[in-house]
């Protein structure tokens, strides 16, 4: 992000969801309104990040857990290692969410 110009984001940036539960959200930016999260395959493959789930359960709650994040910020991406290895991928992701990209 930094090599790109894109506003530093905030870390675990919390969100208050519609239902208010709180969550965090890998990347923020409070100021354009946006949230990010990152998800490598391992999530839905290595038994260390199932957790005794199956990757169907991990899909459906992280449907959950998104539909409830959304009603509070303006836009909410998402994106795995070939985007963020990618300099032209990571600008198109991030200007997606309203994320300037860029050196002045």
């Amino acid at each position: 992000m930094h090599l790109i110009g894109a506003p530093p984001p905030e870390l675990q940036f919390r969100v208050i969801g519609a239902s208010g539960r709180i969550w965090h959200t890998d990347f923020g930016w409070p100021e354009f309104g946006a949230a990010a999260e990152f998800d490598g395959r391992a999530k839905y493959s290595d038994p260390q990040f199932l957790r005794s789930r199956t990757p169907a359960d991990v899909v459906y709650d992280e449907k959950v857990r998104e539909d409830d994040i959304r009603p509070s910020v303006r836009t909410f991406g998402r994106w795995d290692w070939s985007t963020a290895r990618s300099p032209k991928r990571m600008a198109s992701a991030l200007q997606r969410l309203g994320v300037p990209v860029g050196r002045d």
